[in-house]
């Protein structure tokens, strides 16, 4: 026996003093590049600009990077249209986020290549991981990309099915 949720038990998971953008990984990033520029300005190290504005750039590549597959995915996979109580029920209770936080880390591997990369005065002195060869940074990249891809397939698996997930 199926039964559906009415719809005003949905709207109560919805409430008014919700923010539709989050931002604490702006704060966070943010804060944290902060007090890099500050270590910077102060000669705690002697890192590049680079360097110190890599959180925010990790943050600004990722967002840009998870939108754009988002699009990408949203216009060849069909998704159907759902009332706006009915979707939000549903990515609520998308709880899965390992694909999310692995695209993260790969854009973190990807973004910090990339500064190593433009770095061009100084050798790698660190990890090969981290060497900003091309080939790495087209590993993380690719990884990135096909993580981001995979969850935003199990979000549109999860709309898809969604009335089988109601019952």
């Amino acid at each position: 026996m199926t039964h559906r949720i009415s719809w005003s038990r949905m709207s109560t998971f919805h409430q008014p003093d919700d923010k539709m953008i989050e931002t604490k990984g702006l704060w966070l990033f943010g804060g944290l590049s902060g007090v890099l520029a500050l270590g910077k300005l102060l000669a705690l190290w002697e890192w590049s600009w680079w360097r110190a504005a890599l959180p925010v750039l990790i943050f600004a590549v990722f967002n840009a990077l998870y939108i754009a597959i988002g699009f990408l995915y949203l216009s060849v996979v069909s998704v159907p249209q759902r009332p706006q109580e009915e979707e939000n029920y549903l990515l609520r209770t998308q709880t899965d986020t390992t694909l999310y936080w692995t695209g993260l880390i790969f854009v973190s591997g990807f973004t910090l290549n990339l500064v190593s990369r433009l770095e061009t005065g100084k050798a790698s002195m660190g990890w090969w991981l981290f060497s900003g060869r091309l080939e790495v940074l087209s590993v993380f990249a690719a990884f990135a990309v096909v993580s981001l891809w995979w969850y935003w397939s199990r979000i549109g698996h999860l709309l898809n099915d969604g009335d089988d997930s109601l019952g």
